[in-house]
């Protein structure tokens, strides 16, 4: 199958890119100058490759280039380099409603570029903060605690400029921890853990201790989560189609005290998370429990990676381990946490929906969904909150792309040489359909492209017919103009004398010599001077008359 996009006719040639690359079909009903063309559309693969097409393609040509150090909404300027502390971004009202933070939420509404979102989810008070920190350069962004109470509330979130990647965001998600026991709502943290998941490209689930079937208990959401999620609408999904949408999945291991081995075999920190993933034999409950955990794990995320951190410090110190220098951390932890964070920060894979690198304006419409849903009491599903995100993101495209093509023809001066509107219609519209393109989301039933398809060619229409018009207009007042001493001559019967008819033939001819002078008549220049000289033919026939008579 292919896609359905709009392409300017430029040069006689169709011209435009869109979601599947080249050219191969025209459909046969053009509308006016503006095609409606189908391209072939290819496969592509999943994860962070969809991602990664789509950015590379938005950021062609330079138009997306380096990021603004600053973005403004309102009244305000939020400078991305100034975010010192973590804001609130999903919180809880006094209902127990989930909601997006307003501030939040305009501030992504400004940020045009693909996002980076690493998300970390894991039980109450095991350190989750600390990674989120190590990743920000800093030991005391989100904030850690040194008692036995969670200090994250809801989602907050820190955003900067990609360190490593200057056409991306860096959008760091860290999650209330689970499991907390002062929480009233049960549905709680699977509504915080699902989000987490939604909501990243990368997801970090953070535990203590071991990998062993205790830990793998605390996943137990995992094999919950087709219960709070869709990917399609009418739910039947695979785990191809949980693919397309989950992030990548990082197991961050604190205080791991035993060696990394499998029967007395040193291996891998990945190779040691994927043997504690295999399916376990036997029938008993907590096997299948467990095997169920394994199996939603390994369906969901396709590409997983785990690291071992050991004890930072002596155990005294842990509970100041944001004031603690690295200096006195433990060499191997250090090492772990270098690791670690390399290995997301080269990960320049977007947070991506359906193979389309997601901005932040994207984002927040996404959000916005996901949480109304669960607000509703409906399971939030991808395939919605993509509709929802569409329409919203095609509605302002087309608005873009309407006013970019007014804007480029704004300087004509009518009336004009036909060829001259065409020509400048052309390059209109090819600058509407790439901004269109830029920005549209997969267009349902092209309804979007061909609306403003439609809607181009109605303003290019209407300008020929206003065009048409005040080319009449200044034609005829032109030869009005010209005609105006004839008018006057006949007025005091001057042409009313033998010889008459050969002196007005003689100023016609001059009159008409004159208005073919004219350049900026536009084209109903000569349909006009006919149907003027029509309108005088009854003036000619009766000077004419009047000539023979004074000549007997």
């Amino acid at each position: 199958m292919g896609d359905w996009f709009i392409a300017g006719l430029v040069d006689g040639k169709v011209e435009g890119s869109g979601y599947g690359g080249k050219v191969t079909k025209c459909v046969p009903e053009q509308l006016g100058h503006l095609v409606i063309v189908k391209t072939r559309k290819e496969s592509f693969k999943t994860g962070k490759d969809k991602g990664e097409v789509e950015a590379s393609e938005e950021n062609k040509g330079g138009a997306q280039g380096d990021i603004q150090d600053k973005t403004l909404f309102g009244n305000e300027v939020l400078d991305l380099n100034s975010m010192e502390h973590p804001q609130p971004f999903i919180s809880t009202d006094e209902e127990g409603r989930l909601f997006l933070e307003p501030k939040m939420k305009n501030f992504l509404e400004n940020i045009d570029h693909p996002l980076v979102v690493v998300a970390v989810a894991g039980i109450y008070r095991t350190g989750k903060s600390y990674l989120l920190n190590r990743l920000m350069g800093k030991q005391d962004g989100f904030p850690l605690g040194s008692t036995v109470r969670s200090k994250t509330k809801g989602i907050w979130a820190w955003v900067t400029k990609h360190p490593r990647y200057p056409d991306r965001v860096l959008l760091l998600l860290d999650t209330e921890g689970l499991a907390d026991p002062e929480k009233a709502n049960v549905d709680h943290d699977i509504w915080i853990f699902s989000l987490a998941i939604l909501l990243s490209s990368i997801f970090v689930y953070n535990s203590k201790g071991v990998i062993d079937s205790d830990a793998l208990e605390k996943l137990q959401m995992t094999s919950e989560l087709t219960e709070h999620l869709r990917i399609k609408s009418g739910g039947n999904e695979d785990g191809e189609d949980f693919h397309r949408v989950f992030p990548d999945f990082i197991w961050a291991v604190r205080d791991f005290f035993l060696k990394c081995e499998i029967d007395a075999v040193e291996v891998s920190p990945n190779e040691y998370m994927e043997w504690h993933l295999k399916l376990k034999k036997g029938k008993r409950p907590e096997i299948m429990k467990a095997n169920s955990i394994r199996s939603s794990i390994r369906s969901f995320f396709d590409t997983r990676d785990c690291f071992l951190f050991p004890f930072p410090v002596e155990q005294g110190l842990l509970r100041d381990l944001d004031k603690v220098p690295f200096s006195k951390m433990d060499k191997n932890f250090i090492n772990v946490g270098n690791t670690f964070v390399d290995h997301i920060l080269n990960n320049k894979a977007t947070k991506n929906i359906f193979g389309k690198a997601m901005t932040g304006r994207m984002y927040a419409l996404m959000i916005e969904s996901y949480l109304k849903a669960i607000r509703d009491g409906v399971i939030p599903s991808v395939e919605n909150a993509v509709d929802y995100m569409a329409e919203a993101e095609n509605k302002k495209a087309k608005e873009l792309a309407v006013e970019a093509y007014r804007n480029e023809l704004k300087d004509l001066k009518c009336p004009v040489p036909n060829n001259t509107l065409l020509e400048r219609d052309s390059k209109a519209k090819k600058i509407a359909v790439n901004i269109y393109l830029d920005r549209s989301l997969f267009d349902k039933n092209e309804e979007g492209s061909i609306s403003l398809g439609l809607d181009l060619n109605e303003i290019f229409n209407n300008m020929v017919n206003e065009n048409s018009l005040l080319s009449m207009k200044k034609s005829k007042e032109a030869f009005v103009k010209l005609h105006e001493p004839i008018q006057s001559k006949i007025k005091q019967g001057y042409f009313l004398k033998p010889g008459g008819y050969t002196l007005y033939e003689k100023d016609m001819t001059q009159v008409v010599s004159q208005y073919k002078e004219f350049t900026d008549l536009g084209d109903e220049a000569g349909a006009m001077l006919n149907e003027m000289m029509m309108d005088k033919e009854v003036e000619r026939k009766q000077i004419l008359d009047a000539d023979k008579q004074l000549g007997i």
